[in-house]
């Protein structure tokens, strides 16, 4: 088994605290080839990571990078077969893990945390050393379309990673359409809120959202706009005032996802207030997303049969 270190440092995330050997980020026990990876801001745990070697393999300006840094980096300290696996291969499993912890950090608050690239070190079977480095190409954005640096916690980085060992599967298999029938209406949502994420035009986020409502409310088109609207204000509130409100919100999202996929233009007013509206409707998608994730499947509407999913709601709303 060759020994290896994974290094990358992670774009607009910060933290007030020390946090010393790490966050711990553990795959679930369904992704059992992925390594586990740990993310720190300890200078001290940082420099024990570096050495002259790793510097002639990345460059200067690469190592500097890292080595300069206040900001977070991820880290693993792990083997891999080489017989069987490429380093390459080795290091995407890093990050794809990363990817999906991104996403988890997403359920706890909106931020547009992401990384360029990241790097694999390790002596070869000729005790010669090697390094690879590779990115996954898709930057992420606040909700407002902003890269900026958002503080977490050190409860909050921890109640990510938790989020991701319990509930995420990671597949490295695609089927070429989200909405290919393998998937279930969970796995199409967070297609479009991954979309959503990675983009920063606000109409277009707008429609990444609203498919996304739309893949875990509807069965069908009919009267869209007006039954995925009472439906999600039902689903997410007891309380007829909160209802009345967020079956306005809904509605609105609908009025803007119209008008920019019909080519229609917004005058200045319109793209403020699309900027307001975009904010409630992120939170209405994280607060149905951690649902969906973290229901238990007999009790989770949005896995059940268009017959039972469609009863369930006629339901809810004449209750």
């Amino acid at each position: 088994m060759t020994k290896s270190v994974f290094i990358c440092v992670l774009n607009h995330i910060s933290t007030n605290s020390d946090l010393e050997l790490g966050v711990v980020i553990n795959p679930n026990q369904d992704n059992p080839n992925y390594p586990s990876i740990k993310i720190t801001n300890n200078k001290v745990k940082i420099t024990s990571l570096l050495n002259s070697q790793l510097e002639k393999l990345i460059g200067l300006i690469e190592f500097r990078n890292i080595s300069e840094t206040d900001s977070i980096i991820a880290y693993s300290e792990s083997e891999f077969d080489e017989s069987h696996v490429t380093s390459i291969q080795h290091l995407d499993l890093h990050l794809y893990l990363l990817k999906m912890y991104f996403f988890c950090l997403w359920t706890v608050k909106d931020n547009s945390t992401d990384f360029d690239l990241g790097f694999l070190y390790f002596q070869n079977e000729k005790n010669e050393f090697e390094a690879s480095s590779n990115f996954i190409s898709s930057a992420n954005f606040t909700c407002s379309g902003l890269r900026k640096q958002i503080i977490f916690t050190i409860e909050e980085l921890a109640e990510a990673s938790i989020f991701l060992q319990k509930n995420i599967i990671i597949e490295t298999k695609k089927a070429k359409v989200a909405s290919s029938n393998k998937y279930n209406r969970i796995t199409i949502a967070n297609y479009f809120i991954q979309h959503a994420r990675s983009c920063n035009d606000l109409g277009l986020k707008m429609t990444s959202y609203c498919s996304a409502l739309e893949t875990l409310f509807s069965n069908d088109s009919t009267e869209l706009s007006h039954k995925l609207s009472e439906r999600i204000a039902h689903f997410l509130s007891q309380d007829k005032k909160d209802r009345i409100e967020l079956f306005k919100i809904i509605k609105k999202c609908y009025d803007f996802r119209s008008k920019v996929i019909h080519g229609d233009t917004l005058k200045s007013g319109k793209v403020d207030e699309l900027d307001q509206l975009i904010v409630e409707v992120d939170k209405v998608c994280r607060d149905i997303m951690k649902f969906s994730f973290e229901k238990p499947f007999e009790e989770n509407v949005f896995v059940w049969s268009k017959e039972k999913h469609e009863e369930y709601f006629l339901e809810l709303i004449m209750s």
